[in-house]
């Protein structure tokens, strides 16, 4: 009996161990998918903000210019909202999950759909 108490934690050990790397590598894979999606779900809105002040710049009709505004505070308000989520999904496996699910896409499509 002595010598089967300690092999029952050294057994159950190594399972714990392998349990406790999984969540890591799951996080991780989360976190690697997660760069390159915020990447793309802020080069979005950067890149309105960019078209539309070189907009600006060049153009003295007031209906470019009040277009041209409309459209740099709604990009400006989409990175406020896309940074908040980074935020979020920074602190939590759940965030991380959540941002995936929330910048699949449909945010830079609804951009370019209320601007073109």
């Amino acid at each position: 009996m002595a010598g089967s108490s300690p092999t029952a934690p050294t057994t159950a050990g190594p399972a714990d161990e392998s349990a406790r790397v999984e969540l890591p590598s799951a996080h991780e894979k989360a976190l690697a998918q997660l760069v390159p999606l915020a990447t793309h779900a802020l080069s979005q809105p950067a890149n309105v903000l960019q078209g539309y002040c070189e907009i600006l710049a060049l153009s003295d009709a007031a209906e470019h210019r009040e277009r041209a505004a409309s459209a740099i505070q709604r990009a400006s308000e989409q990175i406020t909202e896309i940074l908040g989520d980074l935020r979020r999904a920074a602190q939590s496996m759940e965030g991380v999950e959540r941002f995936l699910d929330l910048h699949d896409g449909k945010r830079a499509t609804r951009l370019s759909s209320s601007d073109g």
